[in-house]
């Protein structure tokens, strides 16, 4: 699990290095909302370079057209496979586009090459057999198809979502499952009082936030057992059963962007307890929600206990397996120190037996930790 909590921090640190280094350009030619303000700034990055050249500049409140957004998806798509194909790291990537085979445009309104590419890899479709109307504004409806089928080009993982909007009821079976896609895989939210609005137009700040978040869905995994696997990305976590079926879902805490920044699991820790796999996870389920650990059975994924966020955070089990120790890092004595690590004891009825106030060598005289034995 060290390694897999080291490439979250990796991903989180990449990530927070791109924001750095864009935050301080002002582009004060560009208009657009502040909570777009890094999603666009990442987009338009050396890191990732997924704008399309026609979008600089202008106001990002504006509705987006078909062709300005397929352009950006082009570009993502890209720079996804050049990710998993090529460096497998977020933050290298050498961009491998979608191929046009050259063939005569099946549409009379276009010959852009970038929409045909994603025409022929299945990504878009046209208006009509003939037309593709690349001035039309992109509705939201529209925009899910899109990334579900720009998520299934990059073999991304579908996860599952119930629909809760009561406007999507008369769309066809295939935008209803598209929407599921994206939301639950966390792309996309709805506009709120349960609405999606699939007629509205999708802005400008608004398709570059999707394509970060779709970039962002490449997912990293590594197995708890040979029954059980754990997967996740800058918005989910999941665990797999060895047929690939997804049977336990939680959101990533995410403050990259303001998205999700109030809310989420920002990390997890697997053992085993009276013959069974335990997942031990820190965040919270809810926004306003204070940070705490859960305990779940796997694969069932019923909850064995919850602990406050004052009990810090999970280190392991006694070699009895009686009691969880936890661990926390008190405030720092000066600037640039990272302070002192405490620990602390519960039982599995989430007793607390000793708060986390006592150094290492106060639990191991107390017998609870075993030097011997990490």
């Amino acid at each position: 699990m060290k390694k897999l909590l080291s490439i979250i921090l990796t991903i989180t640190i990449i990530c927070s290095a791109a924001i750095a280094a864009f935050a301080e350009q002002a582009y004060s030619d560009e208009k657009c909302s502040e909570w777009a303000y890094y999603y666009i700034k990442d987009a338009e990055s050396p890191l990732y370079n997924i704008m399309p050249q026609e979008m600089y500049g202008g106001d990002f409140t504006a509705s987006v057209t078909r062709q300005e957004f397929c352009e950006l998806i082009y570009n993502t798509v890209g720079y996804m496979n050049g990710v998993t194909n090529v460096s497998d790291e977020i933050g290298k990537s050498t961009p491998i586009y979608p191929k046009f085979s050259g063939k005569t445009s099946p549409f009379e309104d276009t010959n852009s090459e970038y929409i045909l590419a994603l025409y022929e890899s299945g990504i878009i479709k046209g208006k009509t057999e003939k037309t593709f109307c690349p001035s039309d504004y992109l509705t939201r409806e529209e925009t899910a198809l899109i990334i579900s089928r720009a998520a299934q080009y990059c073999n991304l993982k579908k996860l599952p979502y119930k629909l809760p909007f009561n406007d999507t009821y008369s769309l066809t079976d295939e935008s209803s499952d598209a929407i599921k896609s994206v939301c639950g895989m966390g792309i996309m939210n709805g506009t709120g009082e349960n609405h999606f609005s699939p007629s509205e137009t999708l802005s400008k700040e608004q398709a570059a936030a999707i394509a970060m978040r779709l970039i962002n869905c490449i997912a990293h995994h590594s197995e708890i057992n040979t029954e059980l696997s754990c997967y996740f990305n800058l918005m989910q976590m999941w665990i797999e059963d060895k047929d690939g079926n997804v049977i336990f879902i939680l959101p990533m805490y995410w403050a990259t962007y303001d998205y999700r920044i109030d809310y989420g699991y920002s990390g997890w820790d697997f053992f085993e307890h009276n013959k069974k796999t335990v997942i031990a996870v820190f965040g919270s389920d809810a926004p306003q929600t204070e940070a705490h650990t859960e305990f779940y059975e796997l694969p069932s994924g019923n909850k064995i206990l919850e602990l406050p966020r004052k009990a810090g955070y999970f280190l392991g089990i006694t070699e009895d397996g009686k009691y969880i120790i936890t661990y926390d890092i008190t405030k720092p004595a000066e600037f640039g120190s990272w302070g002192e690590t405490v620990y602390g004891v519960y039982d599995f009825n989430g007793a607390e037996i000793l708060p986390p106030i006592y150094s290492r060598d106060e639990l191991h005289k107390a017998g609870y930790i075993d030097y011997d034995n990490k």
